[in-house]
């Protein structure tokens, strides 16, 4: 088994980095943004200022450790801070989203029995019936189990309390869903029978009952949500969870675009951006975040040298869209 990487203290990490050709700027400055946020969440926004060396006889490249001549910690530092709202931005999106998604399920189930989410026979057996993710589990068993560790203790939520005293403690599905996280919502909204997740999906903007493909979108932006609540890198990321190319006849018009992207940029966050503006603006027709994101990302273009089209998947043109205009 080999060795770990040898331990570097904050002066030879800064060190390392002068070596490499990086321009630290007032050192206390340098030393006191290593120490906030660590060497290696840093590299992952100064990997692109890596020099390269093209092999000669074919057109390969060896990325190199040294940076590209002018890279500056100054800029690596506006680009992670650029990074940091975009997940803010990103996360109020998300919020919007979750929100409808756990009154519309609540709504579909809790009209046929308020404890709907608490009784198999209530939800489509073929789905909750698929393997869980624990051996031995049905899928539904293993929500059942997350259901548990999510549900409040009586002495920390109110209306927990109030069910308890006058319920007997079940809780029903639309008081479930104000603790209920993203992950399980989407996997409640998968029980659902056929005719509730077509009226689920209808609501959130889909055409012509398409549960699955909103199962997808849930999948692939419940995946960014993670990564944006956990601080990790969300600038020139490789998606998890691609949701694919998009027919239009599933869609509005706003999302008509997305099926001329470049299958380079299926992958990126551009398309997931589009999925939650889309569901953002089905959802809350008034809500001003398709703007406040596009704003975010014109800023980019001011604090780096890197534009929307080349690190996240973002069409030419992408902001003359309808989807990112009111009006």
């Amino acid at each position: 088994m080999n060795e770990p990487k040898a331990f570097c203290n904050y002066n030879q990490l800064l060190a390392k980095m002068q070596e490499r050709g990086m321009e630290l700027g007032e050192r206390d400055a340098a030393l006191n943004a290593l120490k906030r946020i660590g060497y290696y969440r840093l590299s992952g926004y100064s990997y692109p200022y890596r020099a390269v060396r093209l092999s000669e006889g074919d057109d390969r490249t060896t990325l190199l450790d040294e940076f590209v001549e002018g890279t500056t910690l100054q800029e690596i530092l506006s680009l992670y801070r650029f990074d940091e709202r975009l997940r803010a931005v990103l996360l109020e999106g998300l919020q919007i989203v979750e929100t409808a998604l756990g009154a519309f399920v609540a709504h579909a189930l809790g009209k046929r029995d308020p404890l709907a989410h608490l009784d198999a026979s209530h939800l489509n057996s073929t789905a909750c019936n698929r393997p869980g993710r624990s051996p031995g589990f049905t899928a539904y068993e293993d929500w059942l189990r997350r259901y548990a560790d999510l549900t409040p203790k009586s002495d920390r939520e109110e209306y927990v309390k109030h069910h308890e005293q006058n319920y007997g403690g079940q809780i029903p599905i639309w008081a479930a869903v104000q603790f209920l996280d993203f992950g399980s919502l989407t996997w409640l909204f998968d029980f659902l029978r056929i005719d509730e997740r077509n009226s689920v999906a209808s609501q959130m903007g889909l055409k012509k009952k398409a549960p699955d493909l909103l199962h997808s979108w849930l999948l692939a932006v419940g995946a960014l949500r993670n990564h944006c609540a956990h601080g990790n890198r969300v600038w020139n990321r490789t998606v998890y969870r691609p949701p694919g190319r998009i027919s239009p006849d599933s869609v509005g018009e706003q999302l008509h675009h997305l099926h001329r992207l470049e299958e380079g940029k299926l992958n990126r966050l551009y398309p997931l951006a589009a999925l939650i503006a889309y569901m953002v603006i089905t959802v809350s027709p008034s809500s001003e975040w398709p703007m406040t994101f596009k704003t975010q990302i014109k800023k980019l273009e001011k604090q780096t040298r890197f534009r929307p089209e080349h690190a996240m998947g973002f069409p030419e043109g992408w902001e003359n869209e309808s989807l990112w205009n009111r009006g």
